[in-house]
C-alpha cells in the first residue's frame, strides 16, 4: 500500500513537467490529465490546440501554451469555437472561470491578442546602408483572414551613423506594398549615440483576406544624406477592426 501512495504521488509529479512537441498540420486535444504548461516547436502550420472540457476542471486551473515555432497556432475551446490565434515567440495563459458548460468561460491573458490579432517582434540590430534596397525589420505570417478592415501597427527605433540622417519605412502585404511610404522628417542630430522612435497606425479597408506575409521594411533616407541605418525593437501587429 506505501508503495502504491508513492506510485501515485511519483505520477502526480511528472503530469506537472511542461509537454514538447513539434507543431503538426492536426488537432491536438487535451484533458485534464495534461501537463499545464505546452510548449510547441517546429515549422508545419496548421497546429490546433483543443482546451479540455470545462465540466471536467476546477474553476481557476489554468493551461499555458508557449508558441516557440515558427507559425501561428489556433486554440479553440471544447467545442471547436476559436479563443484565440497565438503568434510565434507568444504565451498564453488561459484559465477556467466557469466549468458548468463543455465548453467552459475562458481569462485569456491580457497579453495575448483574439481572432484575427497577429503580433511579432524582431529584437534587431539590423543595418542598411543603402537608399535603395528595402530590408526587412519584422515579419509576421497570418493564418487564412476572412476578407474585411485591418489595421496595422508597427514601432521601430532607429539611429543613424551620421548626424541628421534618417529612415523610409514601408509596410508590405505579400509583396505589394500597403499604404504610401513614411519618411521620417529629421534625422538624430546624435548620430549613432542615442535611438529615436519611429511609429505609425495603417487602416487597410477591404483588401486583405488569406494567408499574409506582412513585412516592416526600411532603407536609408536618400534625400538626407546617405548613412547606416540601424533599427532595433521593431514591432508589427495586424488586427481586424
Amino acid at each position: 500500500m506505501i508503495h502504491y501512495l508513492q506510485d501515485i504521488q511519483i505520477e502526480r509529479q511528472f503530469a506537472r513537467l511542461p509537454s514538447v512537441q513539434a507543431t503538426a498540420n492536426s488537432t491536438k486535444a487535451l484533458t485534464v490529465a495534461d501537463a499545464p504548461l505546452q510548449i510547441f516547436t517546429g515549422t508545419v502550420a496548421g497546429q490546433i490546440v483543443q482546451m479540455p472540457d470545462a465540466t471536467t476542471l476546477i474553476p481557476g486551473v489554468m493551461c499555458e501554451i508557449s508558441n516557440q515555432s515558427t507559425v501561428p497556432i489556433r486554440i479553440n475551446d471544447f467545442g471547436g469555437n476559436l479563443l484565440l490565434w497565438l503568434s510565434q515567440s507568444r504565451r498564453a495563459r488561459l484559465i477556467v472561470q466557469d466549468g458548468s458548460t463543455q465548453n467552459g468561460t475562458w481569462t485569456i491573458d491580457a497579453n495575448q491578442y483574439g481572432a484575427n490579432s497577429f503580433y511579432q517582434e524582431a529584437a534587431g540590430p539590423i543595418t542598411n546602408n543603402s537608399n535603395t534596397t528595402w530590408v526587412n525589420a519584422v515579419s509576421l505570417v497570418t493564418d487564412n483572414l476572412p476578407l474585411g478592415d485591418y489595421q496595422i501597427m508597427f514601432q521601430s527605433l532607429f539611429s543613424a551613423s551620421a548626424n541628421n540622417r534618417a529612415p523610409q519605412y514601408r509596410i508590405t502585404a505579400n509583396a505589394a506594398l500597403i499604404g504610401n511610404i513614411y519618411s521620417v522628417r529629421g534625422g538624430p542630430t546624435g548620430g549613432a549615440n542615442g535611438y529615436y522612435n519611429f511609429s505609425g497606425i495603417k487602416k487597410v479597408s477591404g483588401t486583405l483576406s488569406g494567408i499574409q506575409t506582412v513585412n516592416l521594411e526600411f532603407r536609408n533616407n536618400g534625400n538626407l544624406g546617405n548613412a547606416t541605418i540601424t533599427v532595433i525593437e521593431n514591432v508589427l501587429r495586424i488586427m481586424r477592426v
